[in-house]
């Protein structure tokens, strides 16, 4: 199967704007949640093996399910591509241990150790915030977060591509289940010192007007009138 023999492909507006990172990611994770057998993340799954069969895949002939007796049992035919528990701690070993460029899978270590130190790290990160920030802060006019680059306004005064952009989804009312997008430009990068070597980073923007009067939704884009900023409370927000 092509990309144009896609359902929904005569319904996309830019056909050539495909997120090659997103496809590249959903790929990965499903690939190393594969050979991994994690459950959410593997597509061998029962599933998947009934498709075998129903669909007489002569080339997948070793992964269909025996059925055995009169009852609804099978047997499960362990894949090729499956790792054992034993080699699967040695390949999480191996990936905890590369050491990439700047920017390039900067969360694999981090991922692969989380598990393994979330209960002591909620009780020290708590301590870390009772203590308060330093009031000396950091500014920056770059930084990455979760993968994703973000500029100031002036960095990217004078650069064809602009990073600078942010986005606030305001909590859900819990009365009707409404919420409010809202969007700026990033003025200000700001990490904040705590205990213990920790910190965290909140970005200062400027908002744009909301309403349809400034922002409008032909379904596929939102294009949003940005002359006139909005009077906020609070300018800051988390940078996650």
């Amino acid at each position: 199967m092509s990309l144009w023999d896609l359902e929904y492909w005569p319904t996309l507006k830019l056909r050539h704007n495909l997120d090659v990172m997103h496809i590249e990611k959903n790929i990965g994770d499903n690939l190393l949640g594969t050979i991994l057998k994690m459950d959410s993340k593997n597509k061998d799954n029962l599933n998947a093996r009934f498709d075998i069969a129903k669909n007489n895949l002569n080339v997948l002939k070793h992964l269909q399910l025996a059925k055995k007796d009169k009852d609804d049992y099978y047997e499960w035919p362990e894949a090729p591509y499956a790792l054992s528990r034993e080699l699967a701690r040695a390949f999480c070993k191996f990936l905890q241990e590369l050491r990439f460029p700047y920017g390039y899978a900067s969360n694999f270590a981090k991922c692969l150790k989380e598990e393994m130190k979330r209960g002591i790290n909620v009780n020290l990160d708590l301590f870390a915030l009772g203590c308060s920030p330093d009031f000396r802060v950091k500014k920056y006019t770059t930084c990455i977060v979760s993968g994703v680059r973000f500029s100031t306004t002036s960095r990217d005064a004078n650069k064809k591509t602009q990073n600078s952009g942010i986005m606030l989804t305001s909590a859900r009312n819990p009365i009707n289940s409404d919420h409010s997008d809202y969007f700026g430009t990033l003025e200000e990068i700001i990490c904040l010192q705590y205990h213990d070597n920790r910190s965290v980073v909140i970005f200062k923007g400027d908002w744009f007007m909301q309403g349809k009067d400034w922002i409008k939704n032909d379904g596929y884009f939102k294009s949003i009138i940005v002359g006139k900023l909005a009077k906020m409370d609070d300018d800051y927000i988390l940078a996650t």
